[in-house]
């Protein structure tokens, strides 16, 4: 079998786990009627760890295969014959072909897989065009109530030993985000219920699963568990502590359960998907649980209408990943045994009453039913019900409002076996035959009335009658008509209101009142549908007139119904429970935003409470510094003269550790003062917009308290003069982020305030270290690339009515936060492109005020630990005026270069060799340069998509790519033709093409390849960049240079050496390479060493290889061959003053340069080429001046002695501050 290795149960005797299973799964089912809990089954009456949803949909659909899949063997039992069990591990390759399922079914499995959210899209593969993706799960690690700390305790090392294992023990929460923002389904619909462990529930079918899990989290706490689970700090006195406490009544617990359904443009005959899709999804709690599949839910205008006779296509049904423990087998062949002797006396019909509760007063009407039907048999009394609402018995607008029960008044299970039933004697006769329990669709409607953009939440509720004589009620509009008619809004509210679900859902004004009260929605004061007054009604002008310049006014036209009036559940508790802090958006007197940060007392969640949908409290902490408390004293003394005198916020968390992150906006009602300590505040936010935002670009890191705080501001300058600059220490700041959070405002002018109310926007952009610029020549307008996203375009429609935009810069390490705040402006396409080349959107900043306050986050980045980059972040971009002095750029389309011959070196390494067209000027290249080449036109430019989970970094190609130039003219003079050599990167769009193009040549034209000009293989020449280039000559002096390269990392050299040999320059070159194709590259080397080596010049290899041929060496080159990597070792056997005395360069991937670099701390310079990854430490050691000599005595100490080499700051020396600013652009002009 696969690996079960991250099963943590697996060590707990076989008899009980199956019964624990067993007992879970049963629950789980959660008919639509209400049962009493202690009618779960156990493995000895109901042999299904599952099997019973694959039953049901097989025999529901006798012309179907339903496939189950899981990674332990099935133990046998009975099963329909479409019914297939498939034996295989779904993290690896599945037996299926791609689209070959019209309905995939994962159940409660994502959590126990490593990184688990990873097989949404290799499931929706799986799913053919129309097909149907269905995934239910729970939270693994239930919230514990502090009155159970070992619970608690043993509750948070299971999920600290799944996380190890990049288990999220909580993928329920994000399920719905991840699907949608997968970009995979047409739609995704989510349910969520949080069940209580310990606390009675008025539902008893909720009562059931939560009595359920609180069995299944008290089997787990106190069993056998592994050893490696035990490690985590599990002892048995913990767990008997743990015993104890789960006697107790006045714990509490609270575990949560979502199930999802994310459809496409389905191709299913629509009876077989509706009756498909209510069988999976009545798996949820009655009354709890989702409405029945509608057209709007599960299906659109299909493409193609199947023949009503035409039979669906194949239902893969993956099952939960099991351990498998062999005892338990013999139980469960017993059981099934036993069942099938119970099935041998059967019934070929039953016994069923209708009773309606409008038909109290008359007979009830009993039926006898028929088992065996012509097309399928009726195994259980969902069966039963399908038939009598197909038949027509009933009204199918019913269908949601009924019930089974035993004659004597007891409820019984939809999924209750027939046979069992009538074994049992119910239903054999008509006085004990079954009661079909009717109920009526109510005669009236309740609604409540949601006002959003007021302070404070004013919600009051109605009933509508709908038997009034002529009234006209059919459609949801009519009620809205009745509304207005009546008086009960203004007239002038017409235009401002919508309706919403009990969830939450935007409903249709065209819908049913009968089907949504046949629903549930509106039934009863407490189910109440919303209709709102004043929330949002569209985009407003700034964010039309951005989507209308970005041509996307007709795509993104109804994406503003993403963003929800209030907080989804999972909103209120991700605030509550995952954030130590909250980015927060507030004006300052001028009407400027600025991004405060809030933060609890101890630096951990727990600071923001959610007592409403609506609503936010909050007891937060500031320091000194933030804006937080002079905007709020600017508010109290000027709000009064503001357009709109509320005090608005808008705020986004992100949980850094998951990437997860939630927007919200709105007002704050009420702030006050707390205690003696002047910084403490206790706020309470109204919450009139909130949307999900997806994880992409977003740094995994993993923050810690850290209250020993010492806020001090550093730099402050609210309003700088027209040609000040921004202090040093701020700009590189700036240009060290990864992430900043970017604060908008909309001051709604007086025509459209009524429809679309002022607010403020918070958002975080984030990337690469480097991802906002700074322009050198102003020295303070900062340049904010804007990269491929969800398209809303909040942030930046803000700005094209209010130019005003705040930036906040937090460093995690230090705690020092930076706030920004100035006049905003977005460029697109042409204006774009020159400020930025490669950028068609960005956004500048022009700094008016700034902040910069040391040591004031309450929460640091765990030390040791470095920032997971997201794969989604694009490369750094500069600014023009930064690659000034870098090499020539091109506009688009100056210059055009022709591929005019390819050399296939061996399967993953080729030269590429292009000649400059036209009558473009000779290109100067410096030796080391690199060719910024746009192959947009020769592939194409890729589709728009939001998230790429299998190719990430494919969102933001824009079909560019950088390489080093290997050869190319004499130093100084000019060039029409470059040699790029290139390496096949695995999955990469570009090489992957060049080389199928050049492979294919070679296997069927291979004298193509020697002229590739006919083939008219065009593309643009971005530029020529980069400094990793070869010194000057020292005048009088031999040039002595250590080169080190990894693998392909040999190019720059290669051109340094070929520009060597032409200029006829003495130098004495030691090449240190590593290589796992020897015999290729020194190939290469020779090539440049064609012309041989100037007089009086040497070349020294060191080749590091483990294994491979042994070349022929060029002429003139001392070589050495070392087996394996470059390590310590190597560097310790050479002469430290002749490795000193060398001019250093290192370029190859990232853990290459590392390594390289780690070995070679005592050296002075070195430079690197862009490989992969950038490093600057070596670049950074010219900067600073070693200070050798003298020592720092005070406080009668001696302090320390200065050696070479060493600085308590910095590592290198003393900062040299114009070697600095000139390194990071900012020479003064």
């Amino acid at each position: 079998m696969a690996d079960n290795s991250t099963y943590i149960l697996a060590g707990i005797e076989a008899g009980k786990e199956w019964a624990r299973l067993d007992t879970m799964h049963n629950a789980r089912q959660l008919p639509r009627q209400q049962t009493d809990a202690s009618t779960i089954r156990t493995s000895s009456q109901d042999p299904g760890v599952g099997c019973r949803l694959w039953c049901l949909a097989a025999k529901q659909f006798p012309e179907a295969d339903v496939i189950a899949v899981d990674i332990s063997p099935l133990p046998p039992r009975p099963t329909p014959t479409n019914l297939k069990f498939v034996q295989a591990d779904i993290t690896q390759t599945l037996p299926f072909e791609p689209e070959s399922f019209d309905i995939v079914h994962i159940r409660f499995v994502l959590f126990h897989v490593p990184h688990g959210i990873a097989l949404i899209p290799k499931l929706a593969q799986l799913v053919a065009p129309g097909g149907l993706l269905l995934v239910d799960d729970s939270s693994a690690s239930p919230i514990i109530g502090d009155d159970a700390p070992a619970v608690r305790q043993c509750s948070e090392a299971l999920t600290t030993y799944m996380r190890s294992n990049h288990q999220d023990p909580r993928i329920a929460d994000s399920l719905e985000t991840q699907l949608r923002e997968s970009g995979l389904f047409s739609d995704v619909g989510a349910h969520k219920v949080s069940l209580p462990l310990n606390t009675p529930i008025a539902d008893p079918a909720a009562q059931r699963l939560s009595k359920a899990f609180a069995d299944s989290t008290r089997s787990i706490l106190t069993g056998d568990l592994p050893p490696e689970v035990r490690a985590t700090g599990i002892t048995q006195e913990l767990q008997q502590a743990c015993w104890d406490e789960l006697g107790v009544k006045d714990w509490d617990g609270v575990v949560d359960v979502v199930w999802t359904w994310s459809p496409s443009w389905l191709t299913l005959r629509r009876s077989d998907r509706l009756a498909l899709g209510q069988q999976v999804l009545e798996t949820c709690p009655g009354p709890l649980g989702p409405a029945a599949p509608s057209s709007n839910h599960l299906c659109s205008s299909p493409h193609r209408h199947l023949a009503d006779d035409e039979i669906p296509c194949l239902f893969l049904f993956p099952l939960p990943r099991l351990p498998i423990i062999a005892s338990s087998t013999q139980s469960v062949i017993s059981s099934c045994s036993s069942m099938t002797m119970a099935c041998v006396n059967s019934t070929t019909d039953i016994w069923l009453v209708y009773h309606q509760a409008s038909r109290t007063c008359k007979p009830a009407t009993a039926q006898l039913v028929e088992l065996e039907l012509h097309k399928y048999a009726v195994m259980d009394l969902e069966d039963l019900l399908d038939h009598v609402f197909q038949q027509g018995y009933v009204d199918a607008k019913h269908r949601p409002v009924s019930w089974w029960e035993q004659h004597d008044g007891a409820k019984l299970k939809a999924g209750h076996a027939v046979q069992e039933l009538l074994n049992l004697g119910a239903g054999r006769t008509p006085e004990t035959a079954l009661r079909l329990v009717i109920a009526d669709i109510p005669t009236s409607l309740w609604l409540s009335y949601v006002y959003v953009h007021t302070p404070r939440a004013h919600v009051a509720t109605q009933r509508i009658r709908l038997d009034v004589p002529h009234l006209k009620v059919d459609r949801l509009a009519h009620i809205t008509n009745h509304i207005f008619a009546q008086g009960y809004l203004p007239a002038n509210c017409r235009s401002l209101v919508h309706w919403k679900g009990i969830c939450g859902k935007q409903i249709d004004e065209n819908a049913k009142v009968e089907d949504l009260l046949s629903w549930g929605e509106g039934v009863s004061e407490e189910k109440a549908l919303r209709l709102v007054i004043g929330g949002l009604q569209g985009w407003h002008p700034g964010e039309r007139a951005i989507q209308s310049k970005l041509d996307l006014s007709g795509t993104m036209s109804m994406a503003w119904t993403w963003i929800s009036e209030d907080m989804p559940e999972q909103h209120r508790v991700f605030y509550n429970r995952n954030l130590p802090f909250l980015p927060l958006t507030t004006l300052d007197a001028d009407g400027r935003p600025w991004g405060s940060i809030i933060a609890g007392k101890q630096g951990k969640p727990g600071f923001i409470r959610s007592p409403m949908e609506t609503t936010l409290d909050i007891d937060l902490r500031t320091w000194v510094g933030d804006p937080w408390q002079e905007n709020v004293e600017a508010w109290r003394t000027k709000g009064g003269e503001r357009t709109d005198p509320r005090f608005l916020v808008a705020g986004i968390g992100v949980e850094l550790s998951t990437r997860r992150r939630n927007k919200l906006a709105g007002c704050a009602t009420s702030i006050r003062q707390t205690g003696e300590n002047e910084n403490d505040y206790s706020v309470r936010l109204r919450v009139n917009e909130a949307i999900g935002n997806c994880p992409k670009y977003i740094n995994v890191r993993e923050l810690v308290p850290h209250t020993d705080t010492h806020p001090e501001v550093a730099y402050r300058n609210l309003h700088m003069g027209d040609n000040e600059r921004l202090p040093d220490e701020l700009i590189a700041f700036i240009l060290d982020a990864d992430a900043v959070f970017f604060s908008t405002s909309y001051e709604a002018k007086p025509e459209d305030a009524a429809r679309f109310p002022s607010h403020v926007g918070m958002n975080q952009r984030a990337g690469r270290p480097g991802l906002v610029r700074v322009r050198p020549s102003d020295g303070r307008t900062l340049v904010l690339p804007d990269y491929s996203g969800n398209r809303l375009m909040t942030s930046l429609g803000n700005i094209e009515v209010t130019p005003l935009a705040g930036i906040t810069i937090i460093d995690y390490v230090t705690g020092s936060i930076l706030y920004l705040t100035g006049n905003a402006r977005t460029l697109v396409g042409s204006e774009a492109l020159s400020l930025m080349p490669r950028q068609r959107i960005l956004t500048t900043i022009t700094t008016t005020g700034y902040i910069l306050v040391r040591d004031a986050l309450p929460s640091r980045q765990r030390p040791g630990m470095e920032p997971e980059r997201s794969p989604y972040s694009p490369p750094i971009k500069l600014l023009r005026e930064e690659m000034e002095n870098s090499g020539q750029h091109f506009d688009d389309g100056a210059v055009s270069v022709l591929l005019s011959k390819i050399d296939i070196l061996s399967p993953t390494l080729a030269v590429f060799k292009w000649e400059v067209e036209g009558s473009a000027k000779d290109l100067i290249i410096e030796p080391g340069q690199a060719a910024i080449l746009d192959f947009s036109d020769f592939f194409g430019k890729p589709a728009y998509q939001h998230m790429a989970p299998t190719a990430p970094s494919s969102v933001n190609d824009d079909r560019i790519r950088t390489w080093t130039i290997s050869d190319a003219s004499e130093p100084g003079k000019g060039a029409r033709a470059f040699d790029l050599t290139m390496r096949l990167k695995p999955g990469g769009a570009v090489t992957g093409a060049l080389f199928a193009i050049a492979n294919k040549l070679a296997e069927i034209r291979p004298e193509v390849l020697v002229d590739m000009r006919p083939m008219e293989a065009r593309v643009q020449l971005v530029g020529i960049s980069g400094s990793f280039v070869l010194p000057p000559p020292a005048e009088g002096k031999e040039d002595r240079m250590l080169w080190i390269a990894g693998g392909i990392g040999i190019t720059p050299y290669l051109s340094m050496l070929s520009a060597l040999v032409q200029a006829k320059r003495r130098a004495d070159v030691l090449l240190v390479l590593s290589t796992r194709e020897p015999a290729v590259l020194i190939t290469l080397l020779g090539q440049a060493l064609r012309s041989g080596l100037p007089e009086g010049s040497k070349v020294k290899l060191a080749v590091f290889a483990k294994g491979g041929s042994v070349p022929e060496v060029p002429r003139g080159v001392d070589v050495s061959f070392h087996h394996g990597r470059v390590t310590d070792v190597y560097w310790e056997t050479l002469n430290l003053e002749d490795l000193q005395s060398r001019k250093a360069y290192v370029c190859g991937p990232k853990e290459f340069e590392e390594g390289v670099l780690s070995g070679l701390k005592a050296l002075g310079s070195i430079q690197q080429d862009s490989f992969d990854t950038v490093s600057n430490l070596a670049r950074a050691r010219s900067q600073f001046t070693d200070i050798t000599e003298g020592a720092n005595p005070g406080c009668n100490s001696q302090g320390f002695n200065a050696t070479t080499g060493w600085d308590a700051l910095t590592g290198f020396g003393t900062p040299n501050y114009p070697k600095l600013r000139a390194a990071v652009g900012l020479q003064r002009s």
